[in-house]
């Protein structure tokens, strides 16, 4: 088993039962303890985990936020399966919002042919691709919140951020979240970005939330808004059904992105 493969599985293992000994999974992966040991240290520093003698628990508090590279490989292929569907609902000529995270980033290639978009977006990342894959006659217009700069996300925070929000009015918001239950609603592990995605989605007049399955159930740090503000939450087929139709019972729509079609 290829080692992003293996680590996702330990991931799922350790979520599954809060905790894990090498032992254990060294029989589970059929590895080394070395191989697993060094899985571990990874895992640790990308912050996904935390290593424990003899093994690793979860150990994250609902502030703890993974890193930008370590949510990068998290859920590849549901990331973009789930920004491909949230494209499709840009037409020409709208003037769209795009929050920060790394599902979000994956929206800028199949937007890339859409002409004539107003792109207002506090991600700094996000606007470098945008540039990268827009053709200069394609008429985007693209526009950066200012404020202050989160290095390791490459977003911006603070008052200039929100402000540009409150002051500009857009057709649809794409966003990204933490987590997301029935009791709190969408919620993010920045209280900073929590605070630019409020000025954000009361900007729109359609509001889309986007998160793959794992972020089903859970929840962080920050509130950011209640389930019904959105126009629709955007998944993948790992969301858990029981928790989709509970969010359906609430008359807001879930749309399930069509699973990815299985290389030759």
């Amino acid at each position: 088993m290829e080692k992003q493969k293996r680590q996702k599985k330990i991931l799922e293992f350790i979520r599954a039962n809060s905790a894990a000994t090498v032992a254990d999974l060294c029989e589970g992966f059929q590895v080394s303890e070395m191989t697993i040991r060094r899985d571990l240290a990874e895992l640790d520093e990308a912050g996904l985990l935390r290593r424990v003698h003899g093994g690793a628990t979860l150990g994250t508090g609902r502030s703890n936020e993974p890193t930008y590279k370590a949510r990068a490989l998290e859920n590849h292929e549901a990331k973009q399966a789930i920004a491909a569907l949230a494209a499709s609902l840009v037409a020409d000529g709208d003037s769209i919002a795009l929050d920060v995270g790394t599902t979000i980033h994956e929206m800028v290639s199949p937007l890339k042919d859409r002409l004539d978009l107003t792109i207002l977006t506090p991600s700094l990342s996000i606007a470098n691709s945008l540039l990268e894959v827009f053709r200069p006659n394609s008429g985007m217009r693209l526009i950066l919140t200012g404020g202050i700069v989160r290095q390791d996300e490459k977003s911006l925070i603070g008052e200039y951020a929100q402000s540009m929000y409150r002051n500009l009015n857009v057709d649809k918001a794409f966003l990204g979240v933490g987590a997301l239950n029935i009791k709190e609603g969408f919620t993010e592990y920045n209280l900073d970005d929590a605070a630019v995605k409020k000025a954000m989605l009361g900007s729109a007049e359609k509001v889309y939330f986007l998160a793959d399955g794992s972020k089903f159930g859970r929840s962080t740090f920050a509130s950011v808004a209640p389930l019904s503000t959105a126009t629709a939450i955007l998944t993948d087929s790992s969301a858990p059904q029981a928790i989709i139709s509970q969010i359906q019972a609430m008359g807001v729509e879930v749309i399930v992105a069509p699973s990815p079609l299985p290389q030759k």
